[in-house]
């Protein structure tokens, strides 16, 4: 006796007040051991809030039985499709519960929109789940590989950055951490980085959007510090995962600039992380001052696609799966 297969179920979200209806499918999917913070639930549905009059949120959710694929896509101003999280989500990637064809299918469900598409930062984890596209290097990720380079190793490599700490602190500058909790730090420090040149956050509602995830993500945002009685000398913002403790931002008071305070802390609650049991990943950029540390870096992939680009990409797919 012949049994139907199960159908597969298709869902759009267009705003953030619908994102509440498929909370426990995505946290579910986020539960995957390859999902970052850039994929969880609480971050895209925040970025589809307060990002949503620069980029239109376009969620595709397609179901079949026990499995799922979320696309996380948005709608930009000028007329391009990505994926949510604007300019401040480093890893991007879909979710999925491995079904090939489901993931092939909110893929072809977005190609209707015949937009161009633009992915930047697909980490090599994600890029079989985007191999229909056309793939090029974007920029590497530095990173210090916890198995590799003890926090003993790290101080014993880098004994000038030590005593550059040590004179910090004859300063004045006491080392400190404190969590995203304390959302009047966060909003200070994100008016700090404004200031400086060409920095993302002179817009106001990216740093409404960090004040707001760093909250959520209490003790999870992490920062290290260098203050005196009053007044901050550097900050390292820091999220943590299961196994790497991710540093977002670095700031740090130009009037300490002889001492690289920045450099400084980064090195200093790197070697704080190390010993307690984590990788030190360093996000996307292959600055001096990351590379200096690191000691392993991931390669990160970008998509530019045409619109006719991208269908004829899901036909040669369809045709390599049959």
């Amino acid at each position: 006796m012949e049994t139907n297969a199960p159908v597969i179920r298709i869902q759009v979200l267009k705003k953030a007040s619908e994102f509440e209806s498929v909370r426990a499918e995505w946290e579910r999917l986020g539960r995957n051991p390859e999902a970052t913070d850039f994929q969880q639930f609480h971050w895209n549905r925040l970025a589809a809030e307060v990002f949503a009059d620069r980029e239109e949120p376009h969620v595709i959710i397609a179901t079949r039985g026990e499995h799922a694929v979320i696309l996380p896509l948005a709608i930009r101003r000028n007329g391009t499709a990505g994926l949510l999280g604007e300019t401040l989500f480093d890893y991007r990637d879909l979710l999925s519960s491995g079904d090939p064809e489901l993931e092939r299918t909110v893929l072809a469900e977005a190609a209707q929109l015949n937009l161009d598409l633009d992915i930047t930062a697909l980490t090599p984890a994600a890029t079989h789940r985007w191999n229909m596209f056309k793939l090029h290097p974007f920029t590497n990720a530095p990173r210090i590989v916890r198995a590799n380079c003890t926090a003993e190793q790290l101080i014993e490599s880098h004994r000038r950055l030590g005593r550059h700490s040590r004179r910090i602190a004859k300063r004045g500058a006491q080392f400190k951490s404190r969590n995203g909790a304390d959302r009047e730090f966060v909003r200070d420090l994100y008016a700090r980085k404004a200031t400086q040149q060409d920095s993302l956050f002179a817009d106001p509602v990216r740093r409404d959007f960090m004040e707001r995830i760093c909250h959520e993500e209490g003790n999870r945002c992490r920062i290290f510090t260098y203050e005196t009685a009053d007044d901050l000398v550097a900050a390292a913002l820091t999220f943590q995962s299961d196994h790497a403790c991710q540093f977002y931002t670095i700031y740090f008071d130009p009037g300490w600039s002889a001492l690289s305070p920045g450099q400084v802390l980064l090195y200093e609650a790197s070697v704080q992380v190390l010993c307690d049991g984590f990788d030190c990943d360093f996000l996307t950029g292959e600055y001096p001052y990351k590379t200096r540390l690191a000691n392993d870096a991931v390669p990160l992939m970008r998509i530019q696609a045409t619109a006719t680009e991208w269908r004829d990409a899901l036909v040669a797919r369809k045709d390599i799966a049959a």
